[in-house]
């Protein structure tokens, strides 16, 4: 089976301004824990794939972890180029639960002018205590893994990423 990597491109200044303004309304859907809202956002084909009753287990763990999320914000976006143009957003988040961490990243498919789908969205939750016993260095990568801003990193194990 042969692999394709992706091409990374830079889109419009108006298509960087859609997936701005999707990516905000859709944090807002999550703060306010609107499920049905929040599937709105999805492409058909996520919808397909992702039942009422599924999407909502998944977010309801996060919340159960991590107590209600009062705050989402993106810190990093990537656009690659596949069968339609993906816009892949990283977030962070500020939990109720004192010292746990949420990051993690969206997937917006672009088919069309003024057209986002949500196609992707991997949320991650850990508490500060549970990086901490860690080594640093597992640590870190798994906070990059889980698309953690570069400060909340520094910030949490007292080191300096580059």
């Amino acid at each position: 089976m042969a692999t394709t990597a992706l091409a990374q491109i830079q889109p419009s200044d108006q298509t960087t301004q859609l997936v701005a303004r999707v990516s905000e309304a859709f944090f807002d859907q999550l703060v306010k824990e609107d499920f049905e809202t929040e599937r709105a956002f999805m492409s058909d084909r996520m919808a397909n794939i992702s039942s009422v009753t599924s999407w909502r287990q998944a977010r309801q763990e996060i919340i159960d972890i991590a107590g209600k999320t009062q705050r989402y914000s993106a810190h990093g976006l990537t656009y690659y180029q596949e069968e339609h143009l993906l816009a892949a957003v990283d977030f962070s988040g500020r939990a109720e639960v004192p010292d746990n961490l949420i990051c993690g990243y969206m997937l917006w498919e672009l088919p069309a002018s003024n057209v986002a789908g949500l196609v992707r969205f991997e949320q991650n939750v850990v508490s500060v205590d549970t990086l901490r016993t860690m080594p640093v260095q597992k640590a870190a990568q798994t906070m990059v893994n889980w698309r953690c801003p570069t400060k909340m990193i520094e910030d949490v194990l007292g080191v300096t990423t580059n």
